[in-house]
């Protein structure tokens, strides 16, 4: 857990020079604030109590409120850009409610020292509900970790930030328990108001492309998604915003352009692809999650897609889950499997 970042940053107030944590900031005000009340909660969690941490309707529709003013404020219509000359970028593809792997993720990472030369940032593609046992606490940690450290940490919306996936997927069922049904539907719903005002996609560095899914047949260029207006409920199968969450590339070699999977969406080639570098000078590479990937991550239509996948043993069933380390034109991989102590860091290199 991230609890040395915190902790330790909201004790003293002090800089990013002297703390440890590679995505430490110093805070906008030396006063404490719900975000960051909420974040000790969160730190302090134990998993072995079995029950989700206490934190109150009322708090979750200010922490929403919040949110919904600096993600409108810090987009481009529905994009992020981002990436300055000295920032190295943490991103991480689908977390899934599993908030105690993703502690100890991030407990690895703001404990490492060879990328300290940098600004170290986060940028999570999404899927951060369902599936997992603890979506609400893990999107109110993202929440909160953004409230308090708003330019180090970026979040895009998944396909599961949308009412009607969450719904039946566990999100839903997760804030019934804790609040019960009526204030749990209430809940859903205001949380899902919220992720409406997600941004769909982001340009890092002016060199890649970072979304959920991936290419829509609708999407010429970056600018296609900066025209859109926030917020935005995802549109059924066949529109541009249900496509970039959806799309998944090819990995059969038999599809150039694009075909259309009736239950998920288009499916994408090298064609696409091309196109899509033509019509973005300087865009190179296409950052996505969206599919598991059993050892964290992996390549696709000759390494011009890459996929992160940062959920380990997802589904129950054994695998390995990542992040990227990306600083300009360096790529490296981080992968980390479950063990009985936590999940640890058990291999990176070079993408």
């Amino acid at each position: 857990m991230p609890s040395a970042l915190i902790l330790d940053s909201l004790s003293d107030g002090s800089s990013v020079q002297s703390l440890a944590s590679p995505m430490s900031v110093a805070l906008d005000s030396p006063k404490l604030g719900l975000e960051q009340d909420i974040l000790f909660r969160l730190v302090n969690h134990e998993k072995w109590c079995g029950n989700h941490v206490k934190i109150s309707f009322d708090e979750c529709h200010t922490i929403c409120r919040r949110a919904v003013n600096l993600f409108v404020n810090e987009a481009d219509g529905a994009l992020l850009r981002i990436g300055g000359e000295n920032d190295l970028y943490y991103v991480f593809g689908d977390v899934h409610g599993q908030y105690f792997d993703l502690a100890n993720i991030l407990d690895t990472l703001t404990n490492m020292d060879s990328e300290k030369q940098y600004d170290q940032k986060c940028l999570f593609l999404g899927d951060y509900v369902d599936r997992g046992a603890n979506s609400f606490e893990t999107i109110m940690f993202l929440l909160c970790w953004k409230l308090t450290y708003p330019s180090q940490v970026f979040l895009l919306r998944g396909n599961h930030e949308d009412r009607d996936v969450n719904a039946k997927y566990g999100f839903l069922e997760e804030l019934k328990t804790i609040f019960g049904v009526t204030h749990g539907e209430e809940a859903h719903r205001m949380f899902n108001d919220m992720f409406d005002h997600m941004a769909l996609a982001a340009t890092l560095y002016d060199k890649y492309f970072c979304v959920h899914g991936g290419l829509s047949p609708k999407l010429r260029n970056v600018q296609t998604v900066a025209d859109l207006k926030l917020p935005i409920i995802v549109g059924p199968l066949g529109t541009f915003t249900n496509d970039i969450l959806w799309s998944d590339p090819d990995r059969s070699g038999q599809v150039e352009d694009f075909i259309y999977n009736p239950t998920r969406g288009p499916k994408f080639g090298p064609t696409a692809v091309q196109k899509f570098f033509e019509n973005n000078p300087g865009i190179k590479k296409i950052i996505r999650a969206h599919q598991v990937a059993k050892v964290g991550f992996w390549q696709a239509l000759d390494n011009t897609v890459m996929t992160v996948f940062s959920a380990p043993n997802y589904g129950g069933k054994t695998s390995l889950a990542a992040t990227l380390s990306i600083h300009q034109d360096d790529i490296q991989v981080f992968q980390f499997g479950r063990e009985k102590q936590g999940v640890k860091l058990v291999g990176w290199g070079e993408a």
